[in-house]
Order: structure tokens, then C-alpha cells, then sequence
């Protein structure tokens, strides 16, 4: 079966979860269930920004990687890094 891939003009905003006994405790924490290797996590910030994606944090630099957090909605952190050049 073959697949289109979505459009980039769709604008995706998921429900927002009400009741706060639903998220994991790691989001209370702050600690992304995951993480997304980019090559350019600057642009990567800007173009999930524009589509409506919020953040947890802004880009930051942690030394070997620079990372932003953002809000699944689903109650999930997920990080964006990108590895710095040594």
C-alpha cells in the first residue's frame, strides 16, 4: 500500500490532556521520554514553532549536544538535539 506524505500546509493540534493524573510522572519532572537526532536543530526549533508546536524549553547548549524540549500533548516530553562539533 502505498502512502502520500502529509502535507506541510496541514496544521495539526492535538487535544490537550485535561486531567493531570493521566501524565506519566516524568513529565512533572521534566524528563523527555525520548529524543530526535537532527542535523540542524535551529531550523528543526522554527519549523515545529510555526506549525503550532509547543515548547518546554528553548534551544539550549548542554556541552556535547544542543537540545529543546517540547509537549507532545499527550503527556510525553519529547527532545530535539543535535550533536556539537567537538
Amino acid at each position: 500500500m502505498r502512502t502520500r506524505p502529509l502535507s506541510s500546509s496541514i496544521k495539526y493540534k492535538p487535544p490537550i490532556i485535561s486531567n493531570e493524573n493521566l501524565r506519566p510522572k516524568n513529565y512533572e519532572e521534566g524528563l523527555p521520554v525520548t529524543a530526535f537526532l537532527r542535523e540542524n536543530i535551529d531550523a528543526e526549533y522554527k519549523r515545529l514553532k510555526d506549525l503550532g508546536v509547543e515548547f518546554r524549553s528553548e534551544v539550549m547548549d548542554y556541552g556535547l549536544s544542543t537540545a529543546a524540549i517540547l509537549d507532545d500533548t499527550c503527556g510525553n516530553l519529547i527532545m530535539i538535539y543535535q550533536e556539537n562539533k567537538k
